[in-house]
Parts: structure tokens; sequence; C-alpha cells
């Protein structure tokens, strides 16, 4: 594993531990082996996963939130996916999380059309 993977693998399983314990909400963490990141996109993996739980946290009545860390077809691809409720409805792109994407030449789609969840998909190239 590389210092980046590492360092983003062991954070995220921090956070996701404290989402777990202390407010109840039952996230899961999961991340192919061998990525290639370095410390700098650690860094900001990791700020975007506190904010797409935060974002569920604040927005959703969601109890469960899912993570996954991949490559896909050269690209690193960072997927959040939680329970949609009744009064979640309709697409969203998340500002924040787009301009943070957008800043390392990646993207940011969101996929409400699944059964009972919306899933963040973030796509950025290395």
């Amino acid at each position: 594993a590389t210092g980046g993977e590492d360092i983003v693998v062991e954070s995220i399983a921090r956070l996701v531990e404290h989402y777990r314990d202390q407010l109840g909400v039952d996230v899961r963490f999961e991340s192919a082996p061998g990525l290639q990141i370095s410390d700098r996109l650690a860094t900001d993996l990791l700020g975007m996963v506190y904010e797409g739980l935060s974002n569920i946290r604040r927005h959703t009545t969601s109890t469960w939130a899912r993570i996954l860390l991949r490559m896909v077809d050269g690209e690193l691809e960072l997927l959040i996916a939680n329970e949609r409720g009744q009064a979640n409805g309709g697409n969203f792109i998340p500002r924040s999380l787009s301009e943070r994407a957008a800043a390392l030449g990646g993207t940011v789609d969101v996929d409400t059309a699944r059964r009972g969840e919306t899933l963040l998909r973030i796509r950025i190239p290395l």
C-alpha cells in the first residue's frame, strides 16, 4: 500500500467508527486493495467523505450509509450511498463536493433512480 492509501483507509475507518458509535448511523466502508493514492489526494478524499457523511446526517433521515473506494477505468471512484426517505426526492448535485472534485479534474453525479437509496459517485482521474 502507498502512504496515501494507508492514510485515507485508516482515516475513513476512524470516521466511520465515529459515525457508527457516536451518531448511531450504520456506516460501512470498503476499499479495493492496491489503490495508488498520493498523500495530497488522500487528504482531499477524506474531506469529501467527511462532507458526504455530514450531508447525509444534516439533510436526510437515513440510518445507514455505505462508502466504497475503488479504481474504475483508470479513475479513482468514491461511492457514497444512503437510504432515501419519502421526503428525499429529486436530483441534486452537492455544490461543494462538485467544486472539490472539479479542482482535482473529477466529476460528481448523483443517482436517485436506485430503489430506496441515493448514490453519490465521485470520479477523479489519476
